[in-house]
């Protein structure tokens, strides 16, 4: 989905509704009990078309999860391609981007993992701060 660095807030919140869509759309809401249901199938006159039983046995997540999986293989399969809108291009040469212009960055700070450790340290002394600042409210009482 594209360089997680680059990524703004309005991207992430698409993969997350993208996500949401998926479990909405995509995924049986059947608890997973192991008893068998029977399913019927009708047509516009309430004719019975089909009848079929069926246990569920995934887990919405990992309903989810391989749902997600098969639409990306689909997405960068080269068999597919004739059948891929704009959208679908733009995702696969950019990936999710922010429109913003990049600010020009250190070697450091393109590694993920590097970035994430500064952002964990940020936080902690921000929260180390808090603690401080916290205690010495409360000293003062």
């Amino acid at each position: 989905m594209g360089d997680p660095l680059r990524r703004g807030c309005d991207q992430s919140e698409a993969i997350g509704a993208n996500m949401k869509s998926t479990i909405h759309r995509r995924v049986a809401r059947n608890k997973i009990d192991g008893k068998a249901r029977t399913h019927v199938r009708r047509d516009a006159n309430g004719v019975e078309k089909k009848r079929w039983t069926q246990t569920l046995k995934v887990s919405r997540v990992m309903q989810a999860m391989r749902s997600e999986c098969v639409r990306e293989r689909i997405l960068r399969d080269p068999d597919s391609a004739p059948f891929l809108q704009r959208k679908h291009f733009r995702l696969l040469s950019q990936g999710r981007v922010s429109k913003a212009p990049v600010k020009e960055e250190r070697p450091d700070e393109r590694n993920i993992a590097v970035s994430y450790v500064k952002r964990l340290r940020e936080l902690r002394e921000e929260g180390i701060a808090a603690m401080k600042i916290a205690l010495a409210m409360r000293l003062a009482r």
